[in-house]
């Protein structure tokens, strides 16, 4: 009856991986009969390296006699596995006890909402490559009519452009950051720890090439021009100490799995 309570599949074995006990939830996942299950092995039904997995996670329980919660896949679905030791009379551990909790819908839903901040991503970034060209060409166009007005009036254009480049830089930078963070949440994390003394403009670049960006691109929203990019691009590799047969690129998308 106590079995039957818990609303997840349940399963116990003993310390060789022999079924002791489950409730009818557990039985149903299968599709087996109580008889079916019980004297089974448990391992018998992870396939492939999924057995070694299990193996492992119980291996780490016995030793250490702590709960322990790992997350794979079983019977075509994801699960939270949760176990911890039951014990005998005499209090020494007679086996595994094991909640299994279906993520499946869940890491599904979550996996849409990545998707579609991936989408605003991408879509945020190719906005801001064309705001980014037309203010390089408004800025290209003021720059032109120093020749045209006096010596006042071309500081006065020097001073609009200066504040003009640093006030979109910033608002646009912010709002892609923002972007950014919600969909590779662990990247500046690890970067950070594994790379402290990066500078600002360092950690900008490594988030667009994270995007594959090219460095026309990535000059187009920093207001650079694409040989400063690059030259950028190669002190950042010396920072990061890659040889040249490390990809940048394929080195920073390893940040976020």
């Amino acid at each position: 009856a106590l079995m039957e309570s818990i609303p997840h599949p349940f399963v116990y074995y003993d310390l060789e991986g022999i079924i002791r006990g489950c409730n009818h939830k557990f039985e149903s996942m299968l599709g087996l009969t109580n008889m079916e299950v019980i004297g089974s092995v448990i391992y018998s039904y992870f396939l492939g390296d999924k057995t070694d997995i299990h193996r492992m996670c119980d291996k780490k329980i016995k030793k250490d006699e702590k709960e322990i919660h790992y997350e794979s896949k079983f019977v075509g679905r994801d699960f939270i596995f949760s176990k911890t030791l039951f014990y005998n009379t005499q209090l020494i551990p007679g086996g595994v006890m094991c909640v299994l909790t279906d993520i499946s819908d869940l890491k599904q839903a979550h996996n849409e909402i990545v998707e579609t901040k991936k989408r605003e991503l991408t879509s945020s970034a190719l906005r801001l490559i064309q705001i980014s060209e037309l203010n390089n060409n408004l800025i290209s166009d003021l720059s032109k009519i120093n020749a045209f007005t006096s010596k006042k009036g071309s500081e006065m254009i020097r001073q609009a452009i200066v504040r003009f480049s640093l006030s979109n830089d910033e608002n646009f930078w912010r709002e892609f950051e923002s972007r950014f963070e919600s969909v590779h949440e662990s990247f500046y994390s690890k970067l950070n720890q594994l790379f402290p003394c990066l500078s600002p403009g360092d950690k900008k670049l490594c988030a667009l090439l994270r995007l594959n960006l090219t460095s026309k691109d990535i000059a187009a929203i920093t207001f650079q021009n694409p040989q400063s990019v690059d030259m950028a691009r190669y002190r950042l590799r010396k920072k990061l100490n890659l040889n040249k047969e490390v990809n940048l690129v394929d080195f920073l998308t390893k940040f976020d799995e």
